[in-house]
Parts: structure tokens; sequence; C-alpha cells
């Protein structure tokens, strides 16, 4: 798909600069969209979120305080009052925000400035999505490594019952309250490097009754686990470092490029970790596919199931999800088309309640 050049302005300055694919914007008319080649226009942008799609499997979600949108046929430029990616957000303070505008607003003190409290509250809400996935009550970040198609298919590929778990990379932790919540006599571990996805996990984690999961702020390459984990996963980044241009925020690069955990990291770390008869699952590109066999071997881990999700259009990127462990074994190779795969995604996605039967009283 032919790309356009995305230009980001706040009063601070380029807050960046980019190739992008599409774009849907918060008009005043509602939602609309924006490809390559689109018509040239200028028109103003209300308080919401932006979504962002980049060539791969990138889909960034902002939330902006309005402003404008200038499109020409290959570049669009947004000038924003303010903008905030989810790598920027303080979890607890945009909280505290949210709750303060509510108690000014229920109140019903005449000296409050009602407008102005509505739109505190509108501006912290946008921060956040909080919405109902596969049983789960989750706030997510507005832009970021949301709930996708690829985790729910590493989800979906996961091994039942394993009792003790290690998610590497859980960011806002919904893969490790998903298998918590699926499989209540699991031992559940989330390790991300950045502080701020812990907070938002440990938050997610109380919101559904699950605060049992135990989320770390800690860096892979050096951690040493307690014990050995039966079972360990990953939804890891897809871009090799230095394959693309860097964003100006050392947070986002961390999601979007392997700088801080390539191949040679993530195996080296699952060989460390894993029980003798443990098994690693990660997700990755099909066109990464080799060098992810080459870097398993490597560390001595060997393929045992290898599940090919075909994308929607040929030119799409299909995921694969292979599942490692420490002996070469029989090996089980699964292909499934987009349509197969995506309705279970969506059955998992749309489901009311979690398996498990156990929860804590909130």
């Amino acid at each position: 798909m032919a790309e356009l050049v995305l230009k980001i302005v706040v009063p601070e300055g380029v807050k960046t600069e980019e190739e992008a694919q599409t774009l849907i914007l918060p008009g005043a008319a509602g939602e609309f969209s924006v490809y390559p080649h689109h018509i040239s226009m200028v028109t103003p942008l209300t308080p919401g979120k932006i979504t962002i799609s980049f060539p791969g499997k990138n889909e960034r979600i902002m939330a902006a305080s309005g402003g404008i949108c200038e499109v020409d046929p290959q570049r669009v430029t947004l000038i924003l009052r303010s903008a905030e990616f989810a790598d920027e957000i303080d979890v607890p303070r945009a909280q505290k925000a949210k709750e303060r505008a509510e108690k000014r607003l229920s109140s019903h003190d005449e000296e409050i400035d009602v407008k102005r409290a509505q739109s505190a509250l509108h501006r912290a809400l946008i921060r956040f999505d909080q919405s109902a996935v596969a049983g789960l009550k989750l706030i997510q970040p507005r832009k970021g490594f949301r709930i996708s198609h690829d985790s729910l298919l590493l989800y979906l590929s996961l091994p039942a019952g394993s009792p003790s778990v290690l998610d590497i990379g859980s960011g806002c932790g919904i893969l490790s309250l998903l298998y918590a919540g699926d499989n209540p006599s699991s031992r559940v571990t989330g390790i991300d490097i950045l502080q701020k996805n812990r907070d938002l996990a440990l938050l997610n984690a109380r919101r559904n009754g699950l605060s049992r999961v135990r989320f770390l702020a800690d860096d892979i390459r050096s951690f040493r686990g307690e014990e050995p984990y039966a079972l360990i996963f990953s939804n890891p980044p897809y871009r090799k470092a230095g394959s693309g241009r860097l964003s100006p925020f050392p947070d986002k690069n961390i999601a979007l490029y392997d700088s801080h955990l390539d191949f040679d990291s993530l195996f080296q770390a699952a060989q460390r970790l894993l029980s003798p008869q443990g098994l690693f699952f990660m997700v990755i590109w099909e066109g990464r596919r080799n060098e992810m066999l080459s870097k398993a071997r490597e560390a001595s881990l060997f393929p045992c199931v290898d599940l090919i999700y075909r994308g929607e259009k040929p030119n799409h990127h299909s995921f694969v999800v292979t599942g490692f462990g420490r002996a070469e074994q029989e090996f089980r190779g699964v292909s499934m088309d987009f349509d197969e795969w995506s309705q279970k995604v969506s059955a998992l996605m749309l489901r009311d309640v979690m398996k498990g039967e156990y929860h804590e009283d909130l």
C-alpha cells in the first residue's frame, strides 16, 4: 500500500514526523479517514482519539485535544493543542484527574464552572479506552500496543493449565490477565521494561479481581526468576533496530524496534527461565520466521508447533505463532486462512465471561 508522510505539531514543536498508511481522525461531524492520494483539504479536529496505521502490524492511537488537519495527497499535518501517546501518559495522574473532574461535576456547587469541569473530564477519558475485551474490564492506552489480532492469536495458541507462567513484554497486562482468568490455578507473572506499563497492568488486575497476578517492571535480559516457568510467551517488537525512522520518544522506540529485545535476547531469556519440560511461545511476522527459527536453534530451543495465520489479502502480513521446547520433537504445522481465524478472534473478543470460576471480591 502507498504511504503518506504524517507530521504532528504541538505548541512545543514537532512531536513526530514519519510514514503512515491511514489515519482515523475526530472531526466536527464524526470520525473520518485519510488515505494516501486523499483530496487536499483543511478541516478542524475535535478532542478525541487519533488512530494511525503504520506499515506492518502497527496501529497506534493517541489522545488529542483538538486542532487543525491539513491534507495533501502524500502528506498530512496535524496541528494540535495537545497530544499524548500512551508511553507518555502518567497512569495514576490521569486516573486522579478523571476522579477530580467527576467529583467536581457531582458536587452541585454553584461556583463550579461546569463547562470547564466537563472539558477536564473529557480530556481525562480520551486518554484511556475503558472497555470490555474477552470478559475483562480494561483500561488500555489510547496509543501503543493495545489488544490486537496478533496478541489474541498468540493467546488462542497457548496450552491451558500451565502451573507457572511468564508473559514477556506484558504491556498493560491483557494476556497475563486473560490466562489467569481462564486458568485460576496458574501462577502468572507479567514483566515489562516500562514502569508505567506495570502500573497500568496492576490497575487492570484490580479492576478484574485478579490482583493475584504479579506484574514486574524489569529488563528481561537480566531478570532471574524465583523458579523455572512451565510456560513463557511473548509478543515482541516486530521491527529490527535501524530499519526505520526513530521516534523522538524513547518509550515508543522500545515498543516498535528490537533494540531492547531482539531475538537473541528473547531466546536467551527463554532458555534461562524455562523449566526442563516447559514451552515458549511467540508471535512474529511470517517474513521473520526463518530468522526466528535460526536464533531459537542457537539457543538450543526447538520448534514443536508452528501456526501460520494468513493475511486477509496476498499483500497483507501473515502472523506466525511458534512453540518451542528444550528437546527436538515431532513438529506440527498448521495454516489457517483469514476468515477462519478472524471468527475465532471475534468470538474471544466478544465473550462475556472468563472460563475460570475464581475471581477476588472487588
